[in-house]
């Protein structure tokens, strides 16, 4: 199961279409097992319940096999069995973060289909629209390294025009905060 998070926000092969949902599931997957309690709070600052709210998504994402997995007052992504079996929940900005940790920036390049949560239309608290901003930043940045990385090697083995490309790709990059210190030494001969 793939959770999109850049561009749009989906999971693959489902016409599954809760915002807030899929959001709660975008969220586990950045941040990893969180307290039920930390999560209404975030989620649901203003409702008169935010544990009964939470647990009424909860029932949604039970319905997405694999995505979910409780431990009393804790909830994650994906489940142990799930892995196992093949059937791992992937987020797609968790896989561009995890390219660029191990070196392989044409991965990470490839999985930026756009910002961060960029097409939800739903109201946000204050805590939790700053962790989307923040985010956002944070996954195109490390696609601008990503990008730059290539540009670096494109005019290493004299591509010239390509490095110009992915150079000025990197520097107009949808979601990312402006650029600062720009790195023109990667792009020397863009």
């Amino acid at each position: 199961m793939n959770l999109r998070t850049l561009g749009d926000l989906s999971v693959e092969g489902v016409t599954f279409r809760r915002e807030k949902v899929l959001l709660l599931l975008a969220f586990l997957c950045v941040e990893g097992p969180q307290p039920r309690r930390r999560l209404a709070d975030l989620f649901w600052p203003d409702a008169a319940n935010p544990m009964n709210s939470l647990a009424q998504h909860l029932v949604h994402l039970r319905g997405l096999g694999g995505a979910l997995t409780e431990d009393g007052p804790r909830v994650a992504a994906g489940t142990a069995g799930a892995a196992q079996e093949g059937g791992a929940l992937r987020c797609d900005a968790c896989d561009l973060r995890e390219a660029v940790r191990r070196g392989r920036p044409q991965d990470a390049a490839d999985l930026y289909r756009g910002p961060f949560l960029d097409s939800l239309t739903i109201p946000l608290g204050a805590d939790l629209e700053e962790w989307v901003f923040d985010t956002r930043e944070t996954v195109a940045r490390d696609a601008r390294t990503a990008l730059t990385t290539l540009a670096a090697q494109a005019a290493a083995h004299g591509n010239a025009a390509h490095a110009g490309d992915l150079a000025a790709r990197a520097l107009t990059l949808p979601g990312a905060p402006p650029p600062t210190n720009w790195n023109s030494r990667a792009c020397t001969t863009c």
